[in-house]
């Protein structure tokens, strides 16, 4: 076990009783981080988890239906998954803003309207804030995302705290990961890869805005997999992705951000962007791109349009080019000013300022590894090594 520890993969076995967490680990020291996620996906593709099959029902079946749960309310493997209905349920919050603020709604498409919409991804939007009430800026890039013929959802703390709090038996390390890190931009991170892995659909940033040439057929086809932008620093767009329920690309991006958390020395200086946020997802690009039968994956900065199929006859499609990514999509619709102002009318910090702040508190801190901090949590004494 020791030798396992010490392995560059998943260095954070020790101390642990979990048997799924060293099954994974084990495979991981004999076999390479990547070969393990191959086989572990491999699986999945055949494999009915949650009682549904991995290509989900589309919306109209997603009905409000409570997931099975035990007397101490601990999800039962095998159950249904909440719906998206359940999960965002508006009835939770307060419907009343203050001031300025606007509240924001689901909005569920006329059923008559998704028909004939049956194949290619799903027409859900998923947008996510601390709570539904949003300054006058962001409650009017949002309005841009409730397209007729598209179900829309608002993902508040609660529906994503909800959502990750469920037992994911594909993803062991998740909840164990989460605890490592109080940085909500991360969890914000992993969840986007969640909900698109479990639901399907588009997510997009409250502060984007569909641009000049942004169109269901401009972006998708029926046979539409996964799709992003083309962001100005040559990497697929986090802050815009589309996908079909269980996509490889999201599974990739969830296990390399959970990797990378668990193998660092100290959780409080992790960067967001690196560790879960789009160099995280480049990782999961190019996991995938070794799929396809790509010897030597696209390095970062480099990635450029055009469309990649597995061997299971999954696609990823990049459009567009770095030096105009706003053409499809509007990344920074709001003035920086403005949405440093916004964020905190919405009781939240701007990404940048965290990261500053958060630098400076725990530089130099001790015994801040992933592991140290679990065990600190189960009662255990941290052990040098």
């Amino acid at each position: 076990i020791t030798t396992f520890a010490h392995h560059q993969f998943y260095p954070f076995i020790m101390h642990f009783k979990l048997s799924s967490q060293l099954m994974l680990c084990t495979s991981c020291a004999f076999f390479g981080f990547d070969a393990v996620l191959k086989m572990k996906y491999q699986s999945l593709t055949s494999v009915s988890v949650y009682g549904q099959h991995s290509s989900l029902p589309h919306q109209d079946s997603l009905l409000p239906r409570s997931p099975a749960r035990s007397k101490d309310g601990v999800d039962i493997r095998g159950a249904l998954m909440p719906t998206l209905q359940e999960l965002t349920g508006e009835g939770r919050t307060e419907m009343i803003c203050r001031g300025n603020l606007t509240f924001i709604a689901n909005k569920l498409c006329p059923h008559h309207e998704r028909l004939g919409h049956q194949t290619g991804i799903p027409r859900i939007v998923h947008q996510t804030s601390r709570r539904r009430c949003l300054p006058p800026r962001f409650a009017n890039a949002t309005k841009r995302w409730r397209f007729t013929d598209y179900d829309y959802y608002f993902h508040t703390d609660d529906a994503i705290n909800e959502l990750l709090d469920v037992g994911f038996p594909e993803f062991p390390l998740l909840k164990d990961a989460l605890k490592c890190v109080s940085c909500m931009t991360m969890h914000a991170d992993v969840w986007r890869y969640l909900v698109l892995w479990v639901y399907g659909g588009i997510y997009v940033d409250i502060d984007s805005q569909p641009g000049r040439f942004y169109s269901y057929e401009n972006l998708f086809h029926n046979n539409s997999d996964a799709v992003f932008i083309i962001e100005h620093y040559g990497l697929l767009s986090q802050y815009f992705m589309a996908a079909k329920p269980r996509h490889p690309i999201m599974y990739y991006a969830l296990q390399v951000s959970l990797k990378q958390i668990f193998e660092s020395d100290n959780v409080h200086l992790l960067k967001a962007p690196m560790v879960t946020g789009p160099h995280a997802l480049h990782k999961a690009f190019q996991l995938f791109q070794l799929d396809t039968g790509i010897q030597t994956p696209t390095k970062t900065h480099e990635v450029g349009a055009g469309e990649w199929t597995d061997m299971n006859g999954r696609t990823v499609t990049a459009i567009g080019e770095k030096h105009r990514p706003d053409l499809y999509i509007f990344r920074n619709s709001i003035p920086f000013e403005e949405k440093v102002s916004g964020y905190r009318q919405m009781g939240m910090t701007y990404f940048n300022e965290r990261i500053k702040s958060e630098a400076q508190k725990f530089k130099g801190a001790k015994n801040a590894s992933c592991l140290a901090i679990l065990n600190s949590q189960r009662g255990d004494a941290p052990r040098s090594n």
